[in-house]
């Protein structure tokens, strides 16, 4: 769909199929110079500085902003359901704004989110050695029935608390 659109506004498109290297991954390629300036504008010039564009951000019409989580899952995430209780989602990122405004996209719209931040660490991947900054993880739970218990002021989320209970601890709290 995207390689359609891209070439119906006049751009040389091509696909570079890496299941051949073993991946599970197809690449895009759109020559746009115009495009690409747009591009690292709107959301960021490396993995680091990914962004969520602001007219997609700030937009009034929610379907609008669910459509871009939509697409960022698609591309980034995994989603599994898990019946009565919802849908699960997970994005992983290197980007630190990225993960926050994803979160603030969730509970704009009524779903339960979590982040995690996880430490540097180098890996192996496909055949190249890569070290990895800091990156997080974005859990989404979208319940089944509506944004459960979840309330909304002017500047507030408001969450329900599950339990609260003690725990024997020694040591410094800091």
């Amino acid at each position: 769909k995207t390689m359609r659109i891209a070439e119906e506004l006049g751009y040389g498109c091509s696909v570079i199929d890496h299941r051949a290297y073993g991946e599970k991954a197809l690449q895009l390629v759109i020559t746009s110079n115009l495009l690409g300036r747009a591009l690292k504008s709107w959301c960021g010039s490396s993995r680091l500085e990914k962004k969520v564009p602001d007219f997609i951000l700030r937009h009034r019409d929610e379907r609008i902003v669910k459509a871009f989580l939509e697409g960022v899952v698609a591309g980034d995430g995994y989603i599994h359901h898990q019946g009565r209780r919802g849908t699960d989602i997970e994005v992983k990122t290197a980007s630190r704004t990225l993960a926050l405004q994803l979160h603030l996209i969730a509970m704009r719209l009524g779903y339960y989110c979590r982040i995690y931040e996880y430490p540097a660490v180098d890996r192996v991947i496909s055949r190249r050695f890569v070290s990895f900054k800091n990156h997080y993880r974005v859990d989404i739970r979208i319940p089944s029935r509506g944004n459960g218990r979840i309330r909304f002021t002017d500047d507030y989320a408001l969450i329900p608390v599950k339990a609260i209970g003690k725990r024997h601890y020694r040591g410094y709290v800091y």
